[in-house]
């Protein structure tokens, strides 16, 4: 629990602001240039919602050790929970492997915004938030006109929507 608490009291502090970003990668495509929307999102609740002198801070989860790597090393606000990456979802019986993605998923819900990917990982989050217009659904566009504008209030994603999207 010490370790939760670590995330969730910076989270909770008066000058930060946080945006969660969870991303499950598709197939072979992990690099941070595939993923560039989500980070641009952040950017943008960021510059509409962060007081200015509050301190940025991107949780990122992700089913990608190369694609978390490569956000650390290349992004100013990112950072991890540093827990193991089991890439492979077909090893659900490992009870670390579970527990890490519970951790993560709670961390994920005590950030001031969030984007997730589509399914049911990142809303379990957004539900345990309890905070209406604070998620983004991201989808993984086909062209650069269906990334969602973070900036307008017609981005976020509600509960009855994210209800009627496939689970776990």
């Amino acid at each position: 629990m010490s370790f939760i608490s670590k995330y969730t009291s910076l989270f909770s502090l008066n000058n930060i602001f946080s945006v969660g970003i969870q991303i499950r990668i598709r197939g072979d495509t992990n690099a941070l240039q595939d993923y560039k929307h989500f980070f641009h999102c952040a950017d943008q609740l960021t510059q509409t919602y962060a007081v200015p002198d509050h301190k940025v801070i991107y949780f990122l989860i992700t089913d990608s050790e190369a694609l978390r790597n490569e956000a650390v090393q290349k992004l100013e606000h990112v950072i991890i929970s540093g827990l193991p990456i089991q890439s492979n979802h077909s090893h659900h019986d490992h009870a670390d492997d579970v527990n890490n993605a519970i951790i993560e998923n709670w961390i994920l819900s005590k950030t001031d915004y969030r984007i997730i990917s589509p399914g049911g990982y990142g809303k379990l989050a957004a539900f345990h938030s309890k905070q209406l217009h604070t998620t983004v659904s991201m989808d993984y566009p086909v062209f650069d006109k269906q990334i969602p504008d973070c900036t307008k209030e017609d981005a976020f994603v509600t509960f009855s929507k994210l209800s009627s999207e496939w689970s776990l």
